[in-house]
């Protein structure tokens, strides 16, 4: 690859600085190196710390770009199919909590899913505003799939909201049909708002459905990280300008991203953004490895059951997440998850009681997915013939009345009570299965007696984990918080 064109603007100008070889008397303090601990040294290679640059003249300014950075941004907005793009890095959450300090004031309405990432509510806490849940759509089964398409169309209709805030693709690449026609038929001035924090790739797969930018999207985010190849923690804010104010909403951007901005992960941003522009081909090429895979599984590990989309119904599956589930092997995903990662060192993006959600990137050769089925395989001999279903916990509570707001209840007074003795109380936390931090209970919700017993159900499987539920090693029983007056 020739690095040596105006497609880095900000690899140029990192590189000009490094040749000049100056002598640091500025941040960051390890001065390219220098005085790093030699542990780190030995962690990191050399041309990684020299990289780690700060904002100093030549290199740009983030929050206030005029040369190389605002260069890359405008080619990353080319790419991105956007009027206007942002570097991130302090993850996509940077870019949702900047869109709805944007977007919402306090004690106003926004439509969001249940299923939305715990930093939309963690923009709740911070507006002030207030949540109307979009009801979600589920399978037979349970497996929750998406918004309700015909629920989210009666909500626009209704016209109350000015801002709508959705997940596509949902965490296992459940995707929305029809998101522009809706769009299209709601009220001109709602600002929709697409968490697009695992859907970066969609443009650049034939195969696979349309991404936020051309589905009418306002303001939407992209985690690069995820799976186009950037460093953890960079992504991309992107919107259009024909309705947004763009001073105001990089405004809020730099009141939640940090003032010395790291240039490794820029650069990441920039090196991520040219290849998905020139080798989007290998997506896909993964997409035809993946099609061929999931026809193997559904074909010779009857143990196993795909998560499969009805091709007619509201919904389409991105490939490039898998879900297995495990029932029929009578043993919990959480199971299966530590199996393929003790005995054949493979780890997985998720595990559930059920069922294990893998990510597939352009890094998974036929290798990589031979192996992955051989495993598969050895597990469903071992489990197969057991006689055992997997028993099925109870069903998923649903959505709880909130009391008070989010920001309210994170700042009122709190205890810890246990969970039995909880029902009829006012949570003062999150409870959240994470990965992928959807939240069961969120601060201000009235806590009943289902969701007690939702919880009790999953902590009781093995390998199972739930934020905001605490051991009370004292008293040996499970413990959440409350608000105190409660």
């Amino acid at each position: 690859m020739d690095l040596n064109n105006d497609n880095f603007p900000l690899y140029e100008a990192m590189k000009d600085y490094l040749e000049n070889e100056y002598i640091n008397y500025h941040t960051p303090g390890h001065c390219q190196g220098k005085f790093a601990a030699e542990e780190l040294k030995k962690v990191l290679n050399e041309n990684t710390l020299r990289a780690d640059l700060t904002e100093l003249p030549g290199l740009d300014n983030l929050y206030c770009p005029g040369s190389s950075i605002e260069k890359s941004e405008r080619l990353a907005a080319k790419v991105f199919d956007a009027d206007r793009t942002k570097y991130l890095v302090n993850g996509a959450s940077s870019g949702i909590i900047a869109s709805m300090l944007y977007a919402v004031e306090e004690k106003e309405e926004i439509l969001i899913p249940r299923n939305a990432h715990r930093s939309v509510y963690n923009g709740l806490i911070l507006t002030g505003a207030l949540p109307k849940y979009i009801p979600l759509k589920s399978q037979a089964d349970g497996f929750v799939l998406n918004v309700d398409p015909t629920a989210l169309e009666d909500s626009l209709k209704i016209g109350q909201e000015k801002t709508l805030m959705l997940t596509n693709p949902t965490y296992y690449g459940v995707c929305l049909r029809g998101i522009k026609k809706l769009k299209k038929n709601a009220d001109k001035n709602l600002l929709m708002i697409i968490d697009e924090a695992h859907g970066a790739h969609l443009n650049f797969c034939k195969d696979l459905i349309d991404g936020a930018s051309k589905n009418e999207a306002d303001i939407w985010i992209q985690s690069i990280h995820k799976n186009l190849g950037s460093l953890t923690q960079s992504g991309l804010l992107h919107w259009r300008e024909d309705k947004i104010d763009s001073s105001k909403l990089k405004l809020m951007l730099q009141l939640n991203q940090t003032t010395s901005p790291s240039y490794v992960l820029m650069l990441s941003l920039e090196f991520a953004r040219h290849n998905i522009e020139t080798n989007s081909h290998l997506w896909d090429d993964l997409i035809d490895r993946v099609q061929k895979f999931r026809k193997l599984i559904a074909e010779e590990l009857d143990s196993y059951q795909l998560l499969e989309l009805d091709p007619e119904s509201d919904y389409v599956l991105d490939l490039t997440k898998l879900t297995l589930f495990t029932d029929k092997l009578g043993v919990t995903g959480y199971k299966v998850a530590e199996i393929l990662r003790k005995e054949f060192n493979i780890l997985v993006e998720l595990s559930s009681y059920n069922h294990i959600l893998l990510f597939m990137t352009p890094a998974h050769d036929h290798e990589a997915f031979s192996h992955l089925f051989y495993a598969l395989k050895e597990i469903a001999k071992k489990y197969k013939y057991n006689g055992k279903n997997l028993n099925k916990v109870v069903d998923n509570p649903g959505i709880p009345e909130y009391e008070i707001s989010p920001a309210v209840a994170v700042k009122s007074r709190y205890k810890f009570l246990e969970l039995d003795k909880s029902v009829g109380k006012i949570s003062g936390g999150f409870i959240t299965s994470y990965p992928p931090g959807i939240p069961l209970l969120v601060p201000g919700e009235k806590i009943e007696g289902k969701t007690i017993e939702y919880i009790k159900d999953i902590i009781s499987l093995e390998g199972s984990t739930l934020e905001g539920v605490y051991k009370n090693e004292a008293q040996n029983n499970n413990i959440i918080k409350i608000i105190e007056a409660s």
